[in-house]
């Protein structure tokens, strides 16, 4: 964690560090063991200088992105980019969701537009695309976070295609 002239963190470790240390470019995280073993998720604003998408699939709250206040309800997906702040508090006991970490070069070896997620309407600074209910989605959603945590178990030459394409498919429902 670094310190900001405005005092907010910046996590700077895109996998924000499990027990054993690992450091990638990409990491998946089960929001449940987060929350249950208090994990990872700092209780104050905080900011990252990684890519972050966090689905809730279940549990209530309130995620404050860049000071704006959303409500968190079974079903919500939260797209946040490196150096938005924010903080997110669960008032219910047990949430169920994934959090995806993944850092811009995570799709640079992989698209030949090297820019091509900050161009994306989800990670617009702004934020105003940033949250939504996937209700009309949510089972292609679920299916494909489902995917992406069987490959992450593969031992496989195209495993971090495959994942990438697993995300990218996120991003861009």
């Amino acid at each position: 964690i670094v310190s900001t002239s405005m005092n907010i963190p910046l996590l700077k470790s895109c996998d924000i560090r499990k027990r054993d240390n690992q450091k990638n470019n990409f990491a998946v995280h089960n929001l449940n063991e987060l929350v249950k073993e208090d994990l990872y998720i700092p209780k104050i604003p905080h900011r990252h200088s990684f890519f972050q998408i966090l689905y809730v699939s279940r549990g209530a709250g309130i995620h404050y992105v860049d000071f704006q206040e959303w409500k968190i309800e079974d079903g919500t997906i939260f797209f946040l980019s490196p150096g938005q702040v924010h903080d997110l508090r669960f008032t219910s006991k047990n949430p169920e969701g994934i959090m995806i970490n993944f850092n811009e070069d995570f799709f640079n070896d992989f698209l030949s537009q090297k820019d091509f997620i900050n161009s994306l309407p989800v990670f617009s600074k702004s934020g105003k695309y940033g949250f939504r209910k996937v209700d009309s989605c949510k089972s292609e959603l679920e299916s494909t976070i489902a995917k992406i945590l069987k490959v992450i178990k593969y031992d496989s030459l195209y495993k971090k295609k495959f994942i990438q394409t697993l995300v990218l498919e996120i991003v861009l429902m």
